[in-house]
């Protein structure tokens, strides 16, 4: 849980440190903050339920999260070219 908590906290400042040079902006730490945010999140949530024995859950989320991102893939793709295809890769994870 202190590791977790951790990189919640410093998961910006952390990802400036190492990445913020060059073509790597502010916007674009803050971006991957948030998605290392979201991994630490599904590393914590998932073993509560594999400890209830709801393995139903996890992979209902994960169905529910792989359609969202194709479907988002294949929009943001046709709409705004291949650079954007990873934008809905992001946004899907949330779903």
């Amino acid at each position: 849980m202190p590791a977790t908590i951790g990189l919640m906290l410093l998961a910006e400042p952390m990802l400036s440190t190492l990445f913020q040079y060059n073509e790597f902006g502010i916007n674009d730490v803050y971006l991957a903050g948030q998605s290392l945010r979201g991994v630490i999140l599904i590393k914590v949530l998932v073993p509560s339920f594999t400890s209830r024995q709801d393995m139903k859950t996890p992979v209902q989320y994960g169905i529910y999260s792989m359609i969202a991102s194709l479907a988002l893939n294949v929009a943001l793709v046709f709409s705004f070219g291949t650079c954007r295809a990873c934008s809905g890769n992001v946004t899907g994870r949330f779903f």
